[in-house]
């Protein structure tokens, strides 16, 4: 029997504090828009239901949602559509559960997503980013877009973007060692694609 599944894919990006208990944190969930089926690119009302549930069993989040979003004709190349939440939670181990339907053309999707929040205190990472996709404000300033793909096309041509936020480092001060950071970005079989010489880290106004 042919399946018709909706295909998801998420990540969880654990960033710096929202308040003295809570952590930012962002949801990303892709849908792919060539598994909607279809012969043309036609608008599909998507409903979503979901939550963020703590392994505590407190404080759960909802993430209900209706979208509408243009399919991709069956048998097209995979065109993954993000879907972002932006939550504060506390330190503990969380499991997102979602599930996505698309009533007329009896279609659905449901994923669960395993992660977990550390203590916002000390010296720490954030969630690294790792994307192929860039923008730029009206200024001129680049961001990098968070999403959930784990394999990402780096041919002839195309970028591939790393972002590493180190939180918690302490301002400078006289008699006092600062931080110190190196960055080695290596391939599968280990070897070395790109390295950042060993550096100061000069906190910023956060």
């Amino acid at each position: 029997v042919p399946r018709r599944d909706l295909r998801l894919q998420a990540a969880a990006y654990v960033g710096p504090p929202a308040d003295r208990d809570r952590a930012k944190v962002r949801l990303v969930a892709e849908i792919d828009r060539a598994s909607m089926g279809g012969e043309s690119a036609t608008k599909h009302d998507l409903e979503i239901r979901g939550d963020i549930w703590p392994r505590n069993g407190k404080q759960w989040v909802g993430l209900d949602r209706r979208v509408k979003l243009e399919a991709v004709p069956a048998g097209t190349a995979t065109a993954w559509h993000p879907l972002t939440w932006d939550v504060a939670l506390p330190p503990g181990v969380y499991q997102a559960r979602l599930h996505l339907s698309d009533v007329a053309a009896g279609r659905e999707g449901t994923l669960t997503h395993r992660f977990e929040v550390p203590e916002p205190k000390g010296l720490r990472f954030a969630s690294p980013i790792v994307t192929d996709v860039l923008r730029r404000d009206g200024t001129g300033a680049p961001s990098l877009v968070a999403g959930a793909a784990r394999t990402f096309d780096v041919g002839p041509g195309r970028s591939l973007y790393v972002q590493l936020e180190l939180l918690g480092v302490p301002a400078p001060r006289l008699g006092r060692p600062g931080v110190t950071a190196r960055v080695q970005l290596r391939d599968e079989a280990g070897g070395e694609v790109r390295a950042v010489p060993p550096g100061p880290v000069v906190p910023d106004a956060r």
